[in-house]
């Protein structure tokens, strides 16, 4: 049953809900994020082909053992 509070409060929500959306505008995208992210994946693929480089013997790689 619906009374005259439940349906007071549920239309004050609905008017604070779209006041809140106007509001708020989306953010806009940084264009600086894009380059900060780029910089970050190139370092990676850097610091990965600086990795791949170093050869280690056999003996100095550590022991793994999985167990299920």
């Amino acid at each position: 049953m619906v009374t005259r509070r439940k349906l007071a409060l549920l239309a004050t929500v609905g008017v604070a809900a779209k006041v809140a959306l106007a509001q708020a505008p989306p953010a806009p995208a940084r264009a600086e994020g894009d380059a900060d992210l780029e910089t970050a994946r190139q370092q990676a693929r850097n610091n990965f082909q600086a990795i791949a480089r170093v050869k280690l013997p056999r003996n100095v790689e550590p022991v793994t053992t999985f167990k299920a």
